[in-house]
């Protein structure tokens, strides 16, 4: 099979230990971008104008870094951290952060609003350019106000491995993990929509269906457990 790139062994691991064959390779670049309006927004946060900053990914703990801005930095005593899923958790931890709240039922940002406290507040965030909006709509309708802010953007990478490639057009891999609807979109640009998918997320799996992928099968989680009982469905049939 074959997995994006991710800085989070886990699940690479997790796949090998279970019996499949896993190629890893990076199918997304990231790119910092900088923004007029992320010190006025990193000022706010030190100084307590917002109740809660979301994190919905691990990258944006690194683009905030490369951005001049540590996640260290940003952090009001009376701030609450939410992120979208355990790798993300862990990028807040090792910078010193501290995390509130994650979904109870999945991952993404629309699984982070469905679990999302009672309230009205401020939040903030900042993550890349194109994404998706369900959370900030989802908090919007509560009553939140939401400021949210791209720090950088992802785009297919230029090229990929030739082993990959002819592995990819010959039928080798029984199925691609799509963990954002970004790794759907350059699958598809750089070796077309011909392998079955293992999406993790809800966002994944319709970005996955509309770029029309011949199969795919939804993992709630990015953990072992679930993209291997993923995989075991796509490869029974």
């Amino acid at each position: 099979m074959l997995l994006p790139e991710r800085p989070d062994r886990r699940l690479a691991d997790a796949l090998r230990a279970a019996g499949a064959e896993v190629d890893e390779v990076a199918l997304i670049s990231r790119t910092p971008v900088p923004s007029v309006e992320l010190p006025a927004l990193a000022d706010q946060l030190a100084g307590g104008l917002f109740d809660w900053l979301v994190l919905t990914s691990a990258y944006t703990v690194e683009a905030l870094a490369r951005l001049g801005h540590p996640l260290y930095t940003l952090l009001a005593p009376d701030l609450r951290i939410a992120a979208v899923g355990d790798a993300t958790a862990a990028a807040v931890r090792a910078c010193g952060g501290w995390v509130d709240l994650t979904p109870i039922d999945g991952a993404g940002g629309a699984a982070l609003a469905s679990n999302w406290p009672a309230g009205t507040g401020r939040v903030a965030i900042p993550g890349a350019v194109e994404s998706a909006q369900q959370l900030p709509r989802a908090l919007q309708a509560r009553g939140w106000e939401v400021v949210q802010l791209g720090i950088y953007r992802t785009s297919p990478v230029a090229a990929l491995p030739p082993s990959v490639v002819d592995t990819w057009r010959s039928g080798g891999y029984d199925a691609l993990v799509v963990t954002a609807g970004s790794v759907a979109k350059s699958a598809a640009s750089l070796l077309g929509a011909t392998v079955p998918v293992v999406a993790v997320g809800e966002r994944s799996a319709r970005e996955s269906e509309r770029l029309g992928f011949p199969r795919v099968v939804g993992a709630r989680t990015p953990s072992g457990h679930d993209v291997v009982s993923a995989l075991t469905v796509v490869c029974a049939g």
